[in-house]
């Protein structure tokens, strides 16, 4: 091996399948976070019923979601950036923000977010990127590119 392929860092320092998984569960768990929190700021319903109520959304429709998401359409695009050698966080934040927003135009959200679904799912998107590329070692540095 020359000297120079020794010094090669890899893209990536954990499974990628590890970081999808892991960023497609974070997405419901963080909404769930958030959503009890701003009630809760509110003072309008009482934190145990919110947060139950946003636990049983996030089981039931959040997480399959999520995940269904992240393998069929974001982990290929990470294989694809990876085999091109483009897998820097900005790449992935991009793709990930686009993935959110038509997710978010798709699915329907809910009523009162309606004319912020994009703003909603590329924020999504945004949380679900920066959580794979921790959870896959990606670095944020200079030396990503």
């Amino acid at each position: 091996m020359c000297p120079e392929a020794a010094r090669v860092i890899p893209p990536h320092a954990r499974p990628l399948w590890f970081a999808a998984f892991i960023a497609g569960v974070s997405v419901p768990v963080a909404f769930v976070v958030v959503l009890v929190g701003f009630e809760f700021a509110q003072g309008g319903l009482d934190i145990t019923d919110s947060a139950m109520r946003g636990m049983a959304v996030a089981a039931i429709y959040g997480v399959p979601l999520s995940l269904v998401v992240m393998f069929v359409v974001g982990f290929p695009l990470v294989l694809l950036l990876r085999k091109l050698g483009w897998l820097w966080p900005l790449n992935i934040a991009v793709g990930a923000m686009l993935i959110g927003a038509i997710v978010g135009i798709v699915t329907g959200g809910f009523p009162m977010l309606t004319y912020k679904l994009p703003l909603v799912g590329a924020v999504a998107g945004l949380f679900a990127a920066i959580v794979f590329c921790l959870v896959a070692g990606i670095s944020f540095g200079r030396s990503a590119r």
